[in-house]
């Protein structure tokens, strides 16, 4: 069933071992039928956090991996600035006709993560 829908599920890229653990600088990415953006005139995405206003994020680039599957592309949305802790996002495509349904919303949790200690050196004691 591709009715225009975005696809199988959201996985946010370059998180490894937990996927549903998000840091500043990483991106969501999310899965479209490539046939779809033309078929259904597809002129932007838009993005929905926390359950607030939809915003839109054009159409954002492409960074296709092991999870995107024949025939889908995969747009990537950077993570917005958010404060540590449960977080919802969900996406839909839109026409100048209006907006498809939402994908299925995707938990994650926002981690802030310190930076790392420099000038590591010898020092007098006393």
């Amino acid at each position: 069933m591709r009715h225009g829908l975005i696809g199988v599920g959201l996985l946010l890229l370059a998180a490894t071992a937990q996927a549903q653990t998000a840091t500043p600088g990483q991106a969501f990415g999310f899965n479209y039928v490539i046939q779809d953006l033309a078929t259904y005139s597809v002129t932007r995405f838009e993005m929905q956090v926390d359950g607030s206003a939809w915003a839109s994020v054009q159409i954002p680039p492409v960074r296709n991996d092991g999870q995107t599957g024949a025939g889908n592309n995969t747009y990537v949305v950077p993570v917005p600035a958010l404060t540590p802790g449960a977080h919802t996002v969900a996406f839909r495509a839109c026409n100048t006709g209006g907006c498809g349904a939402a994908s299925p919303v995707y938990n994650f949790t926002m981690v802030i993560v310190p930076p790392p200690t420099f000038g590591t050196r010898i020092v007098p004691v006393g």
